[in-house]
């Protein structure tokens, strides 16, 4: 094997916290004790440091008087609340794990995430309650409790429980706090599991690295189910005192109003929102001379947008790389970057390198390959799925993330292409193999391969190359309603091209490059 060419990061190594993520958040909400540290923008509702930790505590003290067992798994199916917040700090001080699922699901993705986790409750967004009361006849759940006041009051209550104030003893290195949903590089959604010091691990060098502390309040849409929003909104801010205002949805003038009047600091959005604030003509009806810099994630941006949000607004604009798999991000631009070309350096802790696909062999600086990263922030592994999990982490500990890229000669990262086949859709990922497995259900379709096709406002679509039944063709509109009761908006295919055959390997495996090649770059 030849010699590792590794890219350390440039930033000092961090200390990580020997606790639990609620731990390490409950300091930080004790920085704040009288001041506001969410305040949702859509009920007005706002709550306090001390008053976060009380609700957390008596939350946590149900929790274990209902059944809730170290290790049992609570699902969250609801939107951004001062709610969600509460469940997923009180779920980690109980020593459970939290699986988060988005709420746009159908009741069928809703059920595979329940049934693989084996989740022990869930907690719901009233409006979901007929798709909430049929998982629970439908699989093992012991409990399912609205996301509002009323239920979760009568929750606590029921239990006759104290509040729980010490931490139920846990492993950090071991221990799983969360475990989102990902695509990976290949394959259906897999749960990944991130323990308490994965999370930490991350979260100390985003504080670090972006200085944020009690002074910092901002706007934030970004989903609590979505591991950037997780990890900034439920971890990072309220870990550092911070305050949040908590949209459901994003809506431009509104988010511009609040960054206006609360003099904020520091936005973080995600690519169409950065394009928005780069080229709208509505910003300029807005004082954001407050803005000392917009971080912008899940993923890549151009390096016009970003010289034009910097210079439009005078602030520092910085963007990142990471995966679910990272706990967030790996890579991040340094304080008074430039280089918007690329997506930063590696970040603290964090090692990498880039490895030929093909030889195995390490690359050195301008040459592009895959891109390994390893750190205290990589993942424990693929909930349940050891084959998956070896596909991606070697045994000494690198995470293969499927992306091509390359670092110049002062270590910053640049992604060039992808040998993973997850679609980035307005952010969200998508596993191709899901979406085939719901076309090939229509008794028209022969066979489907799914790629992601570029789209100037979500950064990518589903396409779907298709072979149909003899004699029998579908359109799009027809195939978009076959699919919504089957996947989420955001996985339903925009595009299709129909073929006689599609390209695979002799295993079987889909060449989804060859169909890239064919129908994205020849058309």
């Amino acid at each position: 094997m030849s010699k590792q060419i590794i890219f350390d990061s440039p930033h000092p190594a961090l200390p990580v916290p020997d606790m639990s993520v609620t731990e390490w958040v409950i300091q930080g909400l004790r920085k704040s004790h009288d001041a506001p540290v969410f305040t949702e923008t859509f009920s007005g509702i706002s709550i306090t440091g001390q008053h976060a930790i009380d609700q957390i505590q008596a939350l946590a003290g149900a929790l274990v008087a209902q059944g809730l067992q170290k290790g049992d798994v609570v699902a969250v199916m609801a939107p951004n609340s001062i709610h969600y917040f509460v469940l997923f700090q009180a779920t980690a001080l109980a020593g459970g794990t939290l699986t988060m699922i988005n709420p746009r699901y159908t009741a069928a993705e809703l059920d595979f995430q329940l049934r693989a986790t084996n989740a022990a409750m869930l907690f719901y967004d009233p409006d979901l309650t007929e798709m909430a009361q049929t998982a629970l006849s439908d699989t093992d759940l012991r409990n399912v409790v609205a996301m509002d006041t009323t239920a979760l009051d009568a929750f606590i209550d029921t239990s006759g429980a104290a509040p729980l104030t010490t931490q139920v003893p846990i492993d950090p290195d071991q221990d799983v706090a969360v475990i989102p949903y990902s695509s990976g590089t290949t394959g259906l959604p897999k749960g990944v599991m991130l323990t308490h010091r994965n999370l930490l691990a991350n979260a100390t060098q985003w504080q670090d690295n972006r200085n944020i502390g009690p002074q910092d309040v901002a706007p934030v849409f970004l989903p609590f189910f979505h591991i950037f929003g997780l990890m900034l909104c439920q971890i990072v801010f309220p870990g550092s005192g911070g305050h949040l205002h908590l949209m459901q949805r994003f809506n431009l003038e509104e988010y511009l109003q609040i960054a206006q009047d609360t003099k904020a600091k520091r936005l973080n959005v995600v690519p169409p929102i950065a394009v928005m604030l780069a080229k709208d003509p509505r910003v300029d009806r807005y004082d954001l001379s407050a803005v000392t810099d917009i971080g912008s994630g899940a993923a890549p941006l151009s390096s016009e947008i970003g010289q034009l949000i910097s210079e439009r607004l005078d602030c520092q604009f910085y963007q990142g790389y990471g995966m679910t798999e990272l706990s967030g991000s790996s890579h991040s631009h340094p304080a008074n970057s430039t280089k918007w070309e690329t997506l930063g350096v590696t970040v603290a802790n964090g090692q990498s390198r880039i490895v030929d696909p093909d030889t195995k062999e390490d690359c050195d600086v301008g040459v592009a390959g895959e891109l390994w990263v390893r750190g205290p922030f990589v993942m424990k592994g693929y909930l349940n799925n050891p084959e998956a999990t070896a596909e991606v982490l070697t045994e000494d500990g690198w995470l293969r993330t499927g992306d091509i890229c390359s670092f110049d000669a002062e270590g910053h990262l640049s992604i060039h292409d992808r040998l993973k086949e997850m679609i980035k859709s307005n952010g969200f990922p998508v596993a191709p193999a899901e979406v085939e497995a719901a076309l090939i259900t229509h008794t028209s379709i022969k066979d489907a391969a799914v790629f992601g096709a570029p789209d100037p406002e979500k950064g990518e679509v589903p396409m779907a190359v298709l072979v149909f039944e003899a004699g029998e063709v579908l359109g799009l509109e027809e195939i978009q309603t076959y699919l919504s009761t089957k996947l989420a908006t955001y996985k339903i295919v925009q595009r299709i091209e129909v073929v006689q055959d599609i390209p695979k390997a002799p295993s079987g495996k889909i060449l989804r490059r060859v169909l890239r090649q064919q129908f994205l770059i020849t058309n």
